[in-house]
């Protein structure tokens, strides 16, 4: 027979010691609020409390971490970590370690109604205000990316085709990343470097998202086609590579 983990057992413990909270034949209750559907997560380097706001709880809510399963024998061991108001649904803290800890929170007794030294009402009930697992934050930074994965996501032209349909010629070109506008160019020879853009004709300007640039030169002569980033092309780095933005085999449209 498999043993009971320590917060299985503390949890059947603390559903039996509430049962005199709730009405019994011929007794009255205990009226003892509580906050309810407790969950516990990590986001970045804090840890992140979340609850159900209960509407009787009226002075607010204190929100504690200990190291064991909490409830009243160990509840001395709990550190406060602060308040939360009364409508207040979530609390972050950023723990000085990465150890395991239970984290709780607990309904605050207004000041009108204390009848003891205690300032919350003690009640440890398992998933409602209290979580069966401890949670520990982590501070390791996230991996960094390498410069071959950097150079992936940079903007960049990696493909263009030009092919004659009907009266027009079709340009399509393949570009990743946040690209911008793209210069198109039109020329009567192969477009290898700045100086051949010297001779060819600025065909277009175009969106990045436009689809196939279609063209509509004079028929009967073959044509070269060369896009670059506009803003490569404002700030002087012009970089043209046969297959990539730069096409190799003329196309013309028939006279």
């Amino acid at each position: 027979m498999k043993a009971i983990s320590p917060a299985i057992s503390a949890m059947i413990v603390a559903l039996t010691c509430i049962s005199p909270l709730f009405p019994q034949e011929g007794e009255s209750a205990v009226f003892a609020p509580y906050p309810s559907r407790i969950r516990v997560g990590v986001r970045g380097r804090e840890v992140v409390i979340t609850w159900e706001d209960s509407p009787d709880v009226t002075a607010g809510y204190a929100v504690f971490r200990n190291a064991s399963f909490p409830d009243a024998s160990n509840f001395g061991d709990a550190l406060l970590l602060g308040y939360a108001d009364s409508g207040s649904r979530e609390y972050a803290y950023q723990p000085p370690d990465e150890k395991p800890y239970y984290y709780f929170v607990l309904g605050r007794i207004a000041e009108n109604v204390a009848t003891g030294n205690e300032a919350e009402y003690r009640l440890f009930i398992p998933l409602r205000n209290v979580p069966i697992e401890a949670v520990a934050a982590s501070f390791k930074a996230p991996p960094a990316i390498s410069a071959a994965k950097a150079a992936d996501k940079a903007p960049r032209l990696s493909g263009i085709i030009a092919r004659a349909e009907a009266d027009s010629i079709i340009v399509s070109i393949d570009a990743s990343g946040d690209i911008g506008r793209l210069v198109v160019y039109r020329g009567t020879k192969p477009l290898k470097d700045s100086s051949s853009l010297l001779d060819a004709a600025l065909a277009a300007i175009i969106e990045p998202d436009a689809g196939p640039y279609h063209d509509f030169p004079v028929p009967g002569v073959d044509y070269y086609y060369a896009v670059l980033p506009e803003r490569d092309f404002i700030g002087g780095r012009i970089s043209l590579q046969a297959g990539v933005n730069a096409t190799i085999v003329p196309v013309s449209i028939q006279a």
